[in-house]
């Protein structure tokens, strides 16, 4: 059966739809999808691997090698209409570009982050005794609190895993390699940074996944990956496996509605358990499939005369073409249209997930709420029987499909709604600041800002929205876990601490220092505050400085004139040169008022002016 989508423009809500039309022609090719039984030795027997190189290229078949690619997710829930959009159709693009004789595969998988390390990144040091330790504590209290009600436990990766059929390690290496680089330059375009897993990366992967709750044991040994990543234990039963002591299902999409949105993978991958889904792409020649369509649409037409010339042996001389007949013509009338101009290709997709859980009730809630999350988008996921070992083989970023005979012949958009894999970016750096969460996931955003390139910064809201207290927080981040030095420019007073303060005595509470600067106050700025420079030439910055602050009080609309920039000039020289000739000693630091006096002496009407 074929399936297409039309993207449905001009939606408000950034919710993209798409229309998926089904046409009754049976297009598959003649497969091959019969399978000897085999009985598996050991757990070692079950996982798709044959020899392995340190590249990361792996042969999971017989001279059917594979490369993984982990990608980063790129924020596309949260983007504008437009640009999700745009991203839509580049990755469309990554798929068009794949040949018949390379498979892809977009697995996301949902696998477990220890709590220990993030307690341990994202906590400040309570024993540094210097009458700030109380409120480290307290502030690590809140973080540990988030991390406990977010899903800051599991992590979602993305990988690509593209697969082809070689007569070498050689060979596959050389071809897969021009692919990576292909689809790496594709998802940069994107904005999603992406590199190939060597063989290493790719055991730990795997480690992970069926060693589940093992994770951070990952022991690395070229000369027996198999064993290092084995699972302790599996055993398949009809409808689920146990994989060591965690309860499995492997489930499959079987259908789809007419419109589905673009978040319906995210919403799936959104459920906070261990999940990994997989979904193969098969792509198939432009020219194979517009043999096919022309076939099918002889075989149409034929079957119309047929039915004419029945009706008229039959002396039925009103003849009334089959509607379901003509609606097949017409519609492979336009799928053959699409694919000629709309530059669509044929893929030939699996759908398949494996979840997890502690317990057999908990894998059956968990397997009706994966369900009705299908259901609540009009789709259909349904538990594979007798083929659980069929699923977890399907599921692992290998590039092995078991599941053939579940495929479903889509068109590149359609395709693409099911396997774009990006969501939103997740941000819990090492060492980072508190900085709130993510209103997708729930999850903690934590940053280092010095890992940046820039490290600059800008708070910017609505009246209300709390940019006062997200800098207050940044603040005492800096404070409470670096030796940081904070200066607060604070005309409102929001920082200090006085009567008058908004900021509850944030300085004073915190052992700052408060210095009030005003027309009434002790305390001022002096402009002509000046320390050597071995590099460059101070008191020429200076003057420079100066003639800029007397061109903003009095240069009005064109300007010092250049007898007055001469003035202030000579008179800076002569301001600094008892200062320059002590040394820079601070006791002959010159101020505006110096430099008014020394203005007034001045013998020129321009100087006394400008004095005035």
């Amino acid at each position: 059966m074929i399936t297409w989508i039309i993207v449905e423009k001009g939606k408000k809500n950034h919710t993209l739809i798409y229309k998926w039309r089904e046409i009754n022609v049976m297009l598959y090719m003649q497969k091959d999808n019969k399978k000897r039984l085999k009985l598996r030795k050991n757990t070692a027997d079950s996982i798709p691997i044959i020899t392995v190189d340190r590249s990361g290229v792996i042969e999971v078949e017989k001279n059917l090698y594979s490369m993984t690619i982990t990608l980063k997710d790129v924020n596309y829930s949260l983007s504008r209409q437009e640009d999700q959009e745009d991203i839509f159709l580049l990755f469309a693009k990554l798929l068009n570009y794949f040949t018949s004789d390379v498979s892809i595969q977009v697995t996301m998988n949902n696998e477990n982050v220890q709590l220990g390390s993030i307690k341990e990144n994202i906590s400040m040091n309570c024993e540094q005794n210097d009458g700030l330790d109380i409120f480290r504590e307290e502030f690590n209290d809140m973080l540990l609190s988030n991390v406990l009600e977010g899903k800051n436990r599991l992590r979602k990766s993305l990988y690509i895993t593209v697969a082809s059929e070689c007569k070498n390690l050689v060979e596959a290496k050389s071809k897969l390699n021009k692919v990576a680089a292909e689809v790496s330059a594709n998802l940069k375009r994107i904005g999603s940074n992406n590199s190939v897993l060597l063989l290493e990366e790719r055991a730990e992967l795997l480690h992970n996944f069926l060693r589940n709750g093992s994770e951070g044991e990952f022991e690395y040994n070229e000369d027996s990956i198999i064993d290092s990543i084995s699972p302790v234990g599996l055993e398949f039963r009809t409808d689920y496996f146990k994989m060591g002591d965690r309860y499995c299902r492997g489930i499959f999409l079987s259908s789809m509605p007419s419109y589905l949105g673009d978040k319906f993978t995210s919403e799936l991958m959104d459920f906070n358990e261990n999940i990994m889904l997989s979904i193969h792409m098969q792509g198939q020649d432009i020219e194979k499939t517009m043999r096919m369509l022309n076939n099918k649409l002889t075989s149409l037409k034929t079957e119309e005369i047929k039915a004419q010339e029945s009706a008229a042996k039959n002396n039925r001389f009103t003849f009334s073409l089959n509607p379901h007949l003509s609606q097949a013509m017409e519609e492979v009338e336009e799928f053959r249209n699409m694919i000629q101009n709309q530059n669509q290709k044929v893929f030939f997709t699996n759908y398949v997930l494996v979840h997890m859980a502690d317990t057999k009730m908990q894998l059956d809630d968990d397997t009706k709420t994966l369900q009705n999350i299908a259901s609540k988008n009009l789709c259909k996921l349904r538990v594979l029987t007798y083929q659980q070992e069929e699923a977890l083989r399907t599921v692992l970023p290998l590039g092995v499909n078991e599941l053939k005979h579940l495929e479903k012949c889509l068109t590149t958009e359609s395709a693409t709604v099911l396997s774009l894999p990006f969501n939103s970016v997740e941000y819990l750096d090492n060492n980072g600041f508190y900085y709130g969460k993510n209103t997708l996931t729930g999850n903690m955003i934590m940053i280092d800002k010095q890992s940046l390139k820039n490290q600059n910064s800008f708070v910017l809201g609505s009246p209300g929205s709390g940019k006062s207290f997200a800098t207050k927080r940044e603040m005492i981040n800096s404070l409470l876990s670096t030796d940081a030095d904070i200066f607060v420019i604070d005309p409102e007073n929001e920082y200090g601490y006085s009567e008058n303060c908004y900021g509850e005595g944030l300085c004073k509470e915190l052992g700052g220092e408060e210095i009030v600067i005003s027309i009434n106050s002790k305390t001022h700025i002096n402009p002509l505050d000046m320390e050597y420079d071995e590099e460059e030439d101070p008191l020429r910055n200076k003057c420079d400085f100066m003639l800029t602050i007397c061109n903003k009080a009095i240069g009005g609309k064109d300007g010092l004139t250049p007898t007055e920039i001469t003035i202030i000039d000579r008179v800076c020289h002569k301001v600094f040169k008892e200062y320059i000739e002590s040394g820079y000693n601070k006791e002959y630091q010159p101020t505006l008022v110096d430099f008014f006096e020394v203005l007034e002496k001045e013998k020129d009407d321009e100087a006394k002016d400008l004095a005035i």
